[in-house]
């Protein structure tokens, strides 16, 4: 017997055209107690990719099909995700793997009972992490590739925040780049807990009184990725450790983190991929629902006038979750 998600794909293509699995792990459809249940079997080495790659990003296309079948087919299908394999010896490997658990750990917190995990140790958080603060302060010039140029655009350009759809909230100025690489006892190369050089946010800022505390992922409209998803998941994760006094270290962001009463995470692009967002429903509803006692879930949508120029607010297409 076939019991592949084949026909859970077709189903969500007959509303959402051309999207499918990624080409990893085995994907299978059964039954159990009446009930579906969509499972992901995944070999651990994917958790060893680099978080935004769809074969990393598994667990979270699982999630959107789950949502979407639900949606279209009134069913309420529970989610699992096998992990089968060891963990890596690698070092390199290794940090990338704490990462992935990490986002699979604040999956899980979002969808509860809708999520079961098997094969996968629970992550035990040191009690000495500290993570790393920047070397100097960002400029709002330069940066190379169509990404970074928008992020000093509107880093550069006050009247960004200052007319900022209005589920934001007020904002203050826009900051470049918050470092987010986790180290056990010190900031150090042989100390490393998670990827360090590239673990920064996009943008930052904070309410005018400092109370929401807001975190940007930022991508143009050639890069809607659904790894997006568990990149700004996973960041905002760190963000309530350091909240919480699990992490300690960073600079200026990671204490306005400490200082904040909520944490809102935003995905800012002119569009997302299509399995993240379809109107003004998405997947990240049931995230959002079992992560408000920790933060919030939003998407903020802009017009480009080229790849990489900032031309305008798109209040219409933008949502919280």
């Amino acid at each position: 017997m076939n019991n592949s998600l084949d026909s859970v794909v077709a189903q969500v293509n007959q509303h959402i055209p051309h999207v499918r699995l990624p080409d990893v792990g085995t994907w299978s459809s059964l039954e159990e107690g009446g009930r579906s249940v969509y499972e992901l079997e995944l070999p651990r080495e994917a958790l060893s990719e680099n978080l935004q790659t769809n074969t990393c990003s598994a667990p979270f296309f699982l999630l959107c099909f789950g949502y979407w079948a639900a949606r279209f087919t009134g069913s309420d299908p529970l989610l699992r995700v096998r992990i089968e394999g060891s963990a890596p010896s690698d070092a390199k490997k290794g940090h990338h793997d704490t990462r992935a658990r990490i986002a699979l750990e604040a999956l899980k917190m979002g969808l509860g009972d809708r999520l079961d995990i098997q094969g996968l140790e629970p992550l035990e958080w040191p009690t000495n992490l500290v993570v790393n603060a920047p070397r100097r302060k960002r400029p709002y010039n330069g940066g190379q590739g169509e990404e970074h140029h928008l992020e000093t655009q509107i880093c550069r350009e006050k009247r960004w925040a200052q007319t900022a759809p209005e589920i934001c909230g007020p904002l203050g100025r826009f900051e470049r780049q918050l470092p987010l690489g986790l180290f056990t006892g010190r900031v150090s190369a042989t100390n490393t807990w998670t990827p360090r050089g590239s673990a920064q946010a996009d943008l930052w800022a904070t309410s005018p009184g400092g109370e929401n505390f807001h975190l940007f992922e930022l991508k143009t409209g050639k890069n809607a990725q659904l790894g997006a998803l568990p990149q700004l998941l996973t960041y905002l994760w760190i963000l309530s450790k350091i909240q919480a006094g699990v992490i300690s270290g960073g600079g200026p962001g990671a204490q306005a983190v400490r200082r904040a009463q909520r944490l809102q995470g935003w995905w800012l692009a002119p569009r997302l991929h299509p399995l993240l967002i379809q109107g003004q429903d998405s997947p990240i509803r049931w995230l959002s629902a079992g992560l408000k006692p920790h933060l919030d879930l939003g998407y903020l949508s802009f017009e480009e006038t080229e790849a990489g120029e900032f031309s305008a607010w798109a209040p219409e297409r933008s949502v919280r979750f």
